[in-house]
């Protein structure tokens, strides 16, 4: 794994060996709000960076400045990193999530901070998560889209906050990808078409509207 720009405090201009995953064959990575996410072929999870809200699953109150192995029974398989909450898919295709979830992003089925990695309460069998900063998505085998967490940002009619992740609907169409900034999102359906949501305050979702 190499790196580079600003990291851990240290300008790279050029990509350079994290030493400390030397060896470790990392297939995997994720970059969240001041922390990072790598996973090896093996399973293991690696962690780093600003531990607060356990946003990685290390409880701790101090910065972690190099990558640490972090504590699961499971074999992790995708990754993702939102601003203050991570997402795990293990071998069994299970999600799992830690972190803050005040506004239910984890999908835990309530609204309680979440320390370890802690199964989502779903019973999708998942093939891709997408964290933003208080929301989260999941694609399920079947290519539908689900989400959860803030009401301002899971794209459902509904405004209240999601703790489990409920299925968003595309018009009878199927998600073969999505993407979350830091408030907006955008998901691409089978027959090519593109759907965006969330804050819209800088024409990010492309609707030539400020509008959300």
């Amino acid at each position: 794994m190499y790196v580079w720009g600003l990291f851990n405090g240290k300008e790279f201009t050029v990509p350079d060996k994290v030493k400390d995953l030397e060896g470790k064959s990392i297939i995997n990575v994720a970059s969240g709000g001041n922390f990072y996410l790598a996973v090896s072929s093996n399973g293991q999870l690696y962690g780093w960076g600003n531990t607060k809200y356990s946003r990685f699953g290390i409880v701790s109150n101090e910065y972690i400045p190099i990558p640490k192995q972090i504590p699961i029974k499971i074999q992790a398989n995708i990754i993702s990193a939102g601003n203050w909450h991570s997402m795990v898919i293990d071998s069994n295709n299970r999600v799992y999530s830690v972190g803050h979830n005040k506004q239910g992003a984890c999908g835990t089925g309530d609204f309680n901070n979440v320390e370890t990695f802690t199964l989502a309460k779903t019973e999708i069998t998942a093939k891709n998560i997408v964290c933003g900063d208080c929301f989260s998505f999941i694609i399920s085998s079947e290519n539908d889209l689900y989400s959860c967490g803030h009401g301002d940002f899971h794209g459902h009619k509904t405004k209240e906050h999601l703790s489990k992740p409920k299925k968003l609907e595309f018009s009878g169409e199927k998600i073969v990808n999505v993407s979350a900034g830091f408030n907006h999102s955008l998901a691409v359906t089978d027959k090519g078409a593109t759907y965006s949501w969330g804050n819209g305050s800088f024409f990010q979702l492309g609707h030539n509207s400020k509008n959300d």
